[in-house]
């Protein structure tokens, strides 16, 4: 079994799938956060900026701009 493109050429014993399984295959190794790197820049931003709410932060600032006086 072969293709005949135009005047008697033959292409034989060929696979032409094989590279797109293995890049869906590679794609599908990938956890949630390695295919969606904004979501997860997204929820760390959120979470890092509630800790940055709590009220000792005031005072390790202020200890800290002591240290240089």
């Amino acid at each position: 079994m072969g293709i005949h493109i135009g005047n008697n050429n033959q292409i034989s014993n060929s696979n032409f799938t094989s590279n797109i399984n293995n890049s869906q295959k590679q794609n599908n190794d990938k956890n949630f956060f390695e295919k969606h790197p904004f979501i997860l820049a997204v929820i760390s931003g959120i979470l890092v900026a509630f800790i940055m709410l709590f009220k000792f932060w005031q005072e390790i600032v202020t200890f800290i701009e002591n240290l240089f006086k």
